[in-house]
């Protein structure tokens, strides 16, 4: 499920918030049972205050759509399908509204039906001049887990590439590497792992903390953060997620870090922190690119 949060909206945040994961139930791209971003992720990502998202889960859990599992996080209800019908109709309602709304304010411009349609099928009708991004990094590891969080924010096939040779038309090259001198490129910048890392909540001495990652460097930076903040090594769980039975002795950890790609795996335990490696600058100079 993708989230759009605009802040320069007429419509609160929490919201919009609320409104969209409504929409992605009613449309089945979120099922029974599928878990959602925790709140601080949703918080971190969009840049929002922590409460906003807070606000906007205990809305939907008053109103029947999520159950708030204590310690494991927030879950989609299973919703009777009466309700997801009336609710389906009511959205196609509110479109109407915005588009009489629309029409309203087009006509009291001065644009007459012609016009109207004319400009609304060109918007319609526009295609992206990107259609596909191309992760270019050598490490297999590291590629994966970019073109994970590039798919996450994007509506684009993302591939993966060793190389800039017979790269496909129309498409967005992004790499740690310098400009490849493709028609669209962008550098990827990485997140502080340093900022990323901030341990509110510092385990006690008899805590166990997990790493785990399919990026060796991952694993290391992460080692590196936590020992500077106190957590002694022999308190650390550390797991190379490319390894059979990874995920042994995780479920002891106080809580797990991970990047984007591996918390997928990691679902079932309880407090799993992800460390998305693609900075919000690049995702932006992505975006800019891409429309």
């Amino acid at each position: 499920m993708k989230i759009w949060l605009s802040k320069n909206s007429e419509i609160s945040l929490r919201e919009q918030l609320t409104r969209q994961i409504i929409l992605a139930i009613v449309s089945g791209d979120l099922k029974s049972n599928d878990k959602l971003p925790s709140v601080r992720e949703i918080a971190l990502r969009h840049k929002i205050h922590a409460n906003t998202a807070s606000a906007a889960y205990r809305w939907l859990e008053k109103e029947g759509w999520v159950l708030l599992r204590v310690g494991s996080g927030v879950y989609v209800r299973e919703i009777p399908r009466n309700q997801i019908d009336e609710t389906a109709k009511m959205l196609e309602t509110d479109l109407d509204k915005a588009i009489l709304a629309f029409l309203l304010q087009a006509k009291n411009s001065g644009a007459d039906n012609q016009q109207i349609k004319s400009r609304l099928n060109f918007w319609l009708n526009r295609k992206k001049s990107t259609k596909k991004i191309v992760v270019i990094e050598p490490n297999e590891n590291l590629s994966r887990i970019f073109a994970h969080e590039l798919g996450e924010n994007f509506d684009l096939p993302v591939s993966i590439a060793n190389s800039i040779k017979n790269l496909p038309k129309n498409s967005l090259a992004v790499s740690l590497a310098d400009n490849f001198e493709a028609t669209s490129f962008v550098k990827i910048k990485l997140n502080s792992v340093q900022q990323s890392l901030r341990i509110e909540d510092k385990p006690t001495i008899d805590d166990l903390v997990g790493i785990a990652s399919h990026y060796e460097t991952f694993l290391r930076w992460t080692q590196t953060i936590l020992a500077a903040v106190g957590i002694a090594e022999e308190n650390l769980v550390i797991r190379n997620a490319n390894k059979i039975d990874w995920q042994n002795g995780l479920n002891s950890c106080k809580f797990i870090i991970a990047d984007s790609l591996t918390a997928k795996k990691l679902n079932e335990l309880k407090d799993v922190r992800i460390f998305r490696l693609i900075s919000d600058e690049s995702l932006e100079e992505c975006r800019t690119a891409i429309n």
